[in-house]
Parts: structure tokens; sequence; C-alpha cells
């Protein structure tokens, strides 16, 4: 009996720290392409999403938020704005870096995953190719928002986050915070 509640007692400690790991996703930037790093991953958006989310009138049911911040307080503002965790916001050196906030809504069961991402059209278009894991995927809208880093250089025209899904291209304005 003692083994046996130690054991779960254990486990739910691993769990516990996966758990608390995985929230707000990365904690050290993973490069998606030249110039461009995810920062942080989490499962949550502004309390306002469904009033100010872009929807493409082409492609109904997907709805974006996009928003840039190049400075430390604005970012911090977008950080809270997202709903992410206070605790787990990575530095930023904002001489070098911009911060794009990608809120949108995935499938619970099939959670999206960055292949690509790349700049495009002189500088004005931040382009990411999404991808669902394969398979049966609920039709549930679970809330995700993603933090790319980005060259401040290389974001500094940056008007539009261009979303490739298959052979869907959907344009999302980029807002400036």
């Amino acid at each position: 009996m003692k083994k046996w509640l130690l054991s779960s007692i254990g486990i739910a400690a691993i769990i516990a720290v996966l758990f608390t790991f995985l929230k707000n996703g990365p904690t050290n930037p993973v490069s998606l392409g030249e110039h461009i790093n995810l920062l942080a991953s989490g499962n949550s958006l502004p309390a306002n999403f469904e009033e100010i989310s872009f929807q493409n009138e082409n492609h109904p049911g997907n709805k974006y938020l996009v928003k840039k911040v190049g400075n430390q307080i604005g970012y911090q503002k977008m950080w809270s704005y997202f709903g992410l965790d206070s605790a787990r916001i990575p530095a930023i050196d904002f001489s070098k870096k911009a911060v794009i906030f990608i809120g949108t809504y995935e499938s619970g069961s099939c959670p999206y995953k960055f292949e690509e991402a790349a700049i495009r059209a002189a500088g004005e278009e931040l382009a990411i190719r999404l991808a669902a894991a394969s398979g049966v995927c609920t039709t549930d809208a679970s809330p995700r928002t993603f933090v790319i880093g980005i060259e401040k250089d290389a974001s500094e025209n940056m008007r539009n986050f261009v979303v490739l899904q298959g052979r869907k291209e959907i344009s999302v304005p980029v807002l400036e915070e």
C-alpha cells in the first residue's frame, strides 16, 4: 500500500512539473526560420477576442488577432492582455528584436504546430505554415496564443501575417501596439 501511495505521489509530482513547463511553451526560443523564433505558446486569448479578431471572408471560421510590440512596456502589456502566465515571460532585447503575438483557435485534440516561417514581400509579410496532427480531430475551438520574436530590422515594414494551411493562404493585418 505504501509503495502504491508513493508511486502515485511521484507520478502526480512529475505531471505537475510537466504541466508547469508546458503551460507557456518553450523557455528557450525555438528557431522557425531566418530571423524568427517561437518564444512561447499558451492556451489563452484576450477576453474580447471574438469582438476584435480578424476573420477572412474567404475562409470563415478562421479567426486571428496579430499584434506587434517593439518595447518592454508594450510587451508586458500584451503578455497580460493575451492571458499568458506572467511568471514565464521571456527576456527580450528590444534594441534587436520585436515581438509578435498571434491569437487564434485550434482543435483541442489536434493542436497547431509551426512547420516553417519566412519573411516575404520585401519584409511586409510574415508567413507561417501551420499544421495540425493528422487523423480524427475534434471541432472544438480551443484558444491558442503564439509569441514570436523577430529581428527588429526584419519587422520594420511588416504589415501582414499570412497563415499557410494546406493550400489556403489567409492574410491578417498586423496591428502595432
